[in-house]
């Protein structure tokens, strides 16, 4: 084998465990967009969302979007490698290159207590628990890829239903309800990601 063989294979050597380092949720989001990152966590959500998965580690979230990770689902320990971007300013892993399913069946990180003013880029992907919501226009049932209007403790924010989420056809509250689900973002707005019922 020539010098420059053992070279070029070095090199490929040394870029593929570098791609494949694993680093915390928070370091992924800290790097540039199109970084290549792998990271480590609990899945969060399922079917509920199409396509999108969201995981935590114990610094962050971050949303996978791939239909590769279509059989994971909540409380599943993964680790993935992927491609960091802004999709309506929410940060993605996409494409996927690889992932790994560690283990199931883990408990879910506990939600964090948040406000509705409180919803911003420290609390993206994170899993979260509103206390006193009441639905600005609680008539009829839940309808997909439309957005629900809320308050709670005299701040308002914005409930975001999927086509694939169980709740469609579910009554819209009428009295005050804990809230829990994923903060996202769409362009300008954070949203609240219900998971079901």
């Amino acid at each position: 084998m020539s010098i420059k063989c053992i070279l070029v294979l070095f090199l490929i050597s040394c870029f593929g465990s570098v791609n494949a380092q694993l680093i915390s949720i928070f370091d992924a989001r800290s790097l540039p967009d199109g970084s290549t990152v792998t990271v480590n966590g609990i899945v969060t959500s399922g079917i509920e969302f199409g396509t999108t998965r969201y995981m935590q580690d114990g610094t962050g979230g971050i949303a996978i979007f791939s239909s590769s990770l279509a059989a994971a689902g909540r409380g599943d320990n993964v680790t993935v490698t992927g491609v960091t971007v802004q999709y309506q300013n929410l940060l993605e892993i996409t494409p996927v290159s690889s992932w790994n399913l560690n283990s199931s069946g883990n408990p879910l990180p506990p939600p964090v207590l948040a406000t509705p003013n409180q919803l911003n880029e420290n609390y993206e992907s994170i899993f979260i628990q509103i206390n006193d919501v009441t639905f600005t226009n609680p008539v009829g049932t839940f309808q997909g890829n439309t957005n629900y209007n809320f308050s709670a403790n005299g701040q308002t924010g914005v409930v975001y239903i999927r086509s694939t989420n169980p709740l469609v056809g579910q009554s819209i509250p009428t009295s005050n309800i804990t809230l829990y689900g994923i903060c996202s973002q769409f362009g300008s707005q954070y949203q609240v990601l219900p998971r079901d019922m």
